[in-house]
């Protein structure tokens, strides 16, 4: 049995949650064949998910046809360039639809995993392919949030030839387009010895702190410049690379994350119980789903100016704050659920 997960490239959270679920079916389910649709050209981001031998199982295919969202950089969502792909798109619905159609055709899975193109889950249901839209958000519903209601309508038009949505906790997913499934958190536990990774990053004051807009490529963060007096070291992910230290384990071993909301740095931080800085991003649909979740895990700080210029205002939010870690238990739920799905169609 062949699997396709079809990933878009928009970021870097839709292959991390993907690439869970691919290693829990390969260690229950060693017989199910996987092949990964995600863009040829940047077949370097495997690197971060799939060690060496991984890579070797999986085989790694054209992509989906799929445009994300347009952005300004880590925060601001690019609301011109946004309304004018999807308008090109939508309008040539009938061709992308073809092409997809081909692809599928090509490549022959008994299940496709769609994280999150409505293009490819509309042609796999019109091949008579099983099909599941997996992820913590969707692009009808960030259109719609944008004001691109009929953009949004049509999206949701394709959306609904998926037969089951499968939310990842926290998810800010439509529950009324198709069958709709919520699984736990999905993310990565650090095994490393933090003691020893604060050693080797040197760090020297009380408490440290990673800055990051965005994984391991995160923008380092030159606004982020605390009072000299301040009793933080700050850290970004170029600074963990620096030093030999991946950023899984860099996040585990601070005292606290100052991020923008996004899946997979906002779980992995309450993986490992760590308080959340969180930037605004007003414009961005999923966001009150992550904070509200960080707060129901007595893990958020929303982030105030003062926090730059007083000396131990951000000192004294973190000291206070002590999430309840969360178990991440949803990569063996999508796995086992999978397995079924592909046995209840044999």
């Amino acid at each position: 049995m062949r699997i396709l997960f079809d990933v878009t490239a928009h970021g870097f959270g839709h292959l991390a949650i993907c690439a869970a679920v691919i290693k829990a079916i390969w260690h229950q389910f060693p017989n199910i064949q996987i092949m990964l649709g995600y863009d040829l050209k940047k077949k370097a981001d495997l690197d971060h998910f799939f060690d060496g031998d991984e890579q070797m199982l999986l085989r790694h295919v054209e992509g989906p046809f799929d445009l994300g969202i347009p952005m300004h950089g880590a925060f601001g969502v690019d609301h011109q360039r946004t309304k004018q792909v999807y308008d090109e798109a939508l309008g040539q619905m009938a061709s992308h639809l073809d092409d997809e159609r081909r692809r599928l055709t090509r490549l022959k899975p008994d299940l496709l995993v769609s994280s999150i193109s409505p293009w490819s889950l509309a042609a796999g249901h019109s091949l008579s392919i099983p099909t599941v839209a997996f992820s913590s958000v969707e692009w009808s519903q960030q259109l719609q949030t944008m004001g691109l209601a009929s953009q949004a309508s049509e999206l949701r038009s394709l959306y609904a030839h998926a037969d089951f949505m499968v939310g990842t906790t926290p998810h800010a997913c439509p529950t009324d387009i198709t069958q709709m499934k919520t699984i736990p958190p999905i993310g990565r536990k650090s095994e490393a010895n933090h003691h020893q990774i604060r050693s080797q990053l040197g760090v020297q004051k009380p408490l440290a702190v990673l800055v990051t807009f965005g994984g391991w490529e995160g923008s380092d963060p030159e606004s982020w410049k605390l009072c000299k007096d301040a009793p933080i070291e700050l850290f970004t992910p170029r600074m963990l690379r620096a030093s030999g230290v991946s950023f899984l384990g860099g996040l585990a071993a601070m005292d606290a994350v100052v991020t923008k909301p996004g899946y997979g740095t906002y779980v992995e931080a309450l993986i490992h119980g760590k308080p959340i800085i969180s930037m605004p991003r007003h414009d961005w649909w999923e966001a009150q789903c992550l904070d509200a979740f960080a707060q129901a895990h007595q893990g958020l700080i929303k982030f105030e100016p003062r926090f730059l210029k007083e000396p131990h205002a951000l000192a004294d939010a973190i000291n206070t704050t002590n999430p309840t870690p969360i178990k991440a238990e949803g990569d063996n739920v999508m796995a086992n659920w999978l397995h079924g799905m592909i046995l209840a169609r044999t």
